[in-house]
């Protein structure tokens, strides 16, 4: 009885297994490279905590140079009460003041009402920054538990595998302990068999 040639499949074993570990190995540096990818993007598309408080620090400073302020206001108007007072102002001119006056009133108000709005955007934008940063919490903890899930399936694929290589060398050892010990007897059958030849 001829015995199987073990060395031959278990370097098909082995070949195999090598095969399996490199197609493991690189969709692991795939998902890796698709989750630095994917960490870059959001980087790339996300202003930084710096970039947002200098756009707010420079609209408050186009804001402070385009309006007028409470004490310029004040200024302009005592200003012109005393180029009245100085001039003797008619009705109609202090009308007209009036009107003048009415009018940076209004300008102020609408200015107080513009400063209000950017006051609700810069809120509304730290409330949306504050989301996108626990959007990308949330998303960098899922991305963390299926890496893990991951890596734990490879693990056990591996754990199998090895248990497996075991019980195919353990079958290969007591194959070929049962094969030699047919030929032994297949030995000693055939000198029994010459022996009872010889003596008849």
């Amino acid at each position: 009885m001829k015995a199987k040639d073990p060395l031959v499949r278990k370097s098909d074993l082995n070949s195999l297994q090598r095969g399996f570990t490199k197609k493991l190995n690189n969709h692991k540096l795939e998902l890796n490279k698709k989750i630095e990818d994917t960490k870059q993007e959001l980087i790339g598309k996300l202003a930084t905590k710096q970039e947002l408080n200098e756009k707010i620090d420079a609209t408050k400073q186009e804001l402070m140079e385009k309006l007028a302020t409470k004490q310029e206001v004040r200024e302009q108007i005592e200003a012109a009460k005393q180029e009245l007072i100085a001039k003797l102002a008619s009705k109609e001119e202090l009308q007209e003041v009036k009107n003048d006056l009415e009018i940076v009133v209004r300008q102020v108000t609408i200015n107080t009402g513009k400063i209000e709005t950017l006051e609700i955007k810069v809120s509304v934008l730290q409330v949306d920054v504050a989301e996108i940063k626990h959007e990308l919490k949330e998303f960098k903890e899922s991305t963390n538990e299926k890496l893990d899930l991951v890596l734990q399936g490879i693990d056990r694929v591996m754990g199998r595998f090895e248990r497996s290589e075991i019980e195919k060398a353990a079958g290969e050892h007591t194959f070929r302990r049962h094969e030699n010990r047919l030929e032994d007897h297949e030995a000693r059958i055939s000198k029994l068999e010459d022996t009872v030849a010889e003596s008849a």
